[in-house]
């Protein structure tokens, strides 16, 4: 998601290397603009929370169904 939202920044010329600027650029330029909607910031900051989670949580358990959720997700955005 992180990689496909850097692409989608790039067809304005907007570059940025971190998760959470990538977040506030898109919702800036493409969610406010409602070039894309809402929900598309909601799934990338949910992901960006489990993604940290999974980093830096290092007694994380992740449930299948969790699992199942945030792949949809990511297929869904892309």
């Amino acid at each position: 998601m992180f990689y496909a939202t850097q692409a989608v920044l790039l067809t304005k010329g907007i570059e940025t290397a971190s998760h959470n600027g990538a977040i506030t650029l898109f919702s800036e330029h493409f969610v406010k603009t409602e070039i894309f909607p809402r929900e598309m910031s909601r799934m990338l900051s949910r992901a960006l929370a489990a993604r940290q989670m999974g980093d830096y949580d290092i007694e994380l358990s992740i449930s299948r169904e969790t699992a199942l959720q945030l792949w949809e997700t990511s297929t869904t955005f892309i």
